[in-house]
């Protein structure tokens, strides 16, 4: 998922967001579309509108709440209630804007597919300055059903990333410094080419304060909901996220630690998210998906020890050391 931006810059201020720009974008194939303060609408495909359609038990706390979907251009949105927003519970699903009903506008061309879209909750939406890293998991990136040439692109993207050993890339990240207001961005064409070492201290700076004190609380909360989605895809016999990303999303304003429980748990969220190649269970495979298993532990790895050290070294092989 998520911003659309060219190489690791620094600018002064985040993009003025145009009628359904979504700003806070930092990966993924197709653009989001802002629909209100609370929503995205997503162009998707079957494939990935099934799966949300029938997310495993044990991942529905750890995926974005999802309010509706529209299977064509020529289909009215439908609301999902059982999955919705607590927003949508309220007021009801959102509609979509008129650029994205009518596929002859730039705007709706741009977003590259049939009108197929889910309408999910903005993950961003509780954070003033959201910072947010989006991290690619697994050891295989296609899909079941993909065609001979793409598992090839794919299979080599893994092989020369830092996927296939570690489970996981940098897929586009941003971050907010409150004590000059600039933001630091990364792209997924960025994050295919470094190497672990250079992924690790890109997450640091993300999980760091301006003067590069650890942001402990966050990371605590990290911590704690990767090891809970962990937890829940150990219990997914025969799902497949291949493709899928964690997007963790903190409040990138704080320049102190919270002062309370309640307010850390508001700082940080880290969520399951794309799944146009994800399969559910049922086909060809069993036990839980290891090569994004692989990626969590690779990560809570990193994450614990920047804990614990303040300032961990990254050797040649991805370990850390105080």
């Amino acid at each position: 998922m998520v911003l659309l931006v060219s190489s690791r810059k620094r600018s002064t201020s985040f993009k003025k967001e145009a009628d359904g720009e979504f700003r806070h974008q930092v990966g993924g194939h197709h653009e989001l579309v802002r629909l209100d303060r609370f929503h995205v609408a997503k162009p998707s495909c079957t494939n990935e509108t099934d799966f949300y359609l029938n997310t495993p038990a044990p991942l529905r706390a750890h995926v974005p709440h999802f309010c509706a979907y529209a299977e064509s251009d020529s289909d009215p949105l439908q609301a999902t209630t059982s999955t919705m927003c607590e927003n949508c519970l309220v007021n009801g699903a959102p509609t979509l804007p008129g650029f994205l009903e009518d596929p002859s506008t730039p705007k709706r061309k741009s977003t590259k597919s049939s009108g197929a879209c889910v309408v999910l909750s903005d993950l961003t939406s509780t954070f003033r300055r959201p910072s947010i890293v989006d991290l690619k998991m697994g050891t295989r990136q296609h899909g079941d059903a993909a065609a001979p040439e793409k598992i090839r692109r794919q299979t080599d993207k893994c092989a020369r990333s830092t996927s296939l050993m570690w489970g996981i890339r940098l897929c586009g990240l941003q971050y907010y410094d409150a004590t000059t207001g600039r933001t630091t961005h990364i792209d997924k064409y960025e994050g295919r080419t470094i190497e672990i070492e250079e992924l690790w201290r890109a997450v640091r700076g993300f999980l760091s304060y301006p003067d590069g004190r650890p942001r402990e609380a966050v990371i605590r909360g990290v911590i704690r909901q990767i090891e809970q989605i962990e937890e829940a895809i150990t219990l997914m016999d025969g799902v497949r996220l291949f493709g899928s990303s964690l997007l963790i999303v903190y409040e990138g304003d704080a320049l102190e630690e919270p002062q309370s429980e309640a307010e850390a748990e508001q700082l940080v969220s880290v969520r399951v998210v794309d799944f146009a190649n994800a399969t559910l269970a049922g086909g060809s495979h069993v036990g839980a998906d290891q090569g994004f298993l692989l990626g969590v532990h690779s990560l809570n790895r990193f994450v614990a020890a920047l804990l614990h050290s303040g300032d961990s070294d990254i050797d040649s092989e991805g370990s850390c050391s105080p």
